[in-house]
């Protein structure tokens, strides 16, 4: 019986990156112009890996009172019942209650990206929306609704850089992640970073240990991050933590009339 190696295909998909980060620095003389090839590289590969009921894009996502987050370099959505209401060549504008999660993408991650990616996905989180903490026990109106102690809506704010630069690539990682770490939980925990990836270093994921075995606690406020510094798994881990986390995630519809009534 043939068999596919899973884990090997990620690893080549994580080589292909890294490869395509190292053409566009030897062609493309212009830094914002790699940026946005790398950005694409991300999109691609979430857009092929991930179901078609997740969509993918970039723009600004703003809620029904006219509050927007600075520009995002990766949306995922609710392909089945997002209106975009606006789409150029350049970015798509989408209503926050039907957005799953940002990533924030960094062709080299410096204590100056971070701070970026710090600001930008605090501005996604800080769109409100409200809390969706039930579901009907049924089809149609019920009297009777399933409870959580969470918001099931939780929106998820990802990092996700090619590789680490200036200080941070000529630190030992572990000083290098003592110091991701600790910027990343001064903020809030509702606006911060929930998890980042570094395709060539590894992962910085909130995690536990307990009986041997790893357990990643994603929006729990007693759980800190770890770097799992394995770099040849990084892209795959990503890739399962954040699909494992999207299909666990449940979204509303938008309200459209509040927001052309604004």
């Amino acid at each position: 019986m043939n068999r596919v190696n899973i884990r090997e295909l990620f690893k080549n998909v994580s080589s292909k990156l890294m490869q395509e980060f190292s053409e566009t620095e030897r062609s493309l003389a212009f830094p914002p112009d790699r940026g946005g090839q790398r950005e694409e590289a991300i999109r691609r590969f979430l857009t092929e890996k991930l179901p078609k009921r997740y969509g993918v894009s970039k723009g600004f996502v703003v809620s029904s009172e006219g509050i927007q987050s600075d520009q995002c370099d990766v949306i995922i959505y609710d392909a089945d019942s997002t209106p975009i209401f606006y789409a150029d060549i350049n970015q798509e504008v989408f209503p926050i209650e039907t957005v799953y999660c940002v990533i924030q993408v960094k062709s080299r991650l410096t204590p100056t990206t971070l701070d970026e990616a710090i600001k930008n996905i605090k501005s996604f989180k800080e769109v409100p929306r409200e809390d969706l903490t039930s579901l009907p026990l049924g089809p149609g109106k019920t009297s009777m609704s399933l409870g959580y102690g969470r918001p099931l809506n939780t929106k998820l704010g990802i990092l996700l850089a090619y590789d680490f630069g200036d200080s941070y690539a000529t630190k030992p990682i572990g000083e290098v992640a003592d110091e991701i770490i600790s910027k990343i939980e001064t903020e809030e925990r509702r606006t911060r970073i929930d998890f980042a990836c570094v395709v060539s270093r590894g992962m910085f994921l909130p995690m536990f240990m307990e009986g041997g075995t790893a357990t990643v606690a994603l929006f729990d406020d007693t759980v800190g991050l770890k770097c799992v510094p394995e770099a040849e798994k990084s892209v795959g881990l990503f890739f399962v933590v954040l699909l494992t986390t999207l299909n666990q995630l449940r979204l509303a519809n938008p309200d459209l009339f509040r927001y052309f009534n604004q």
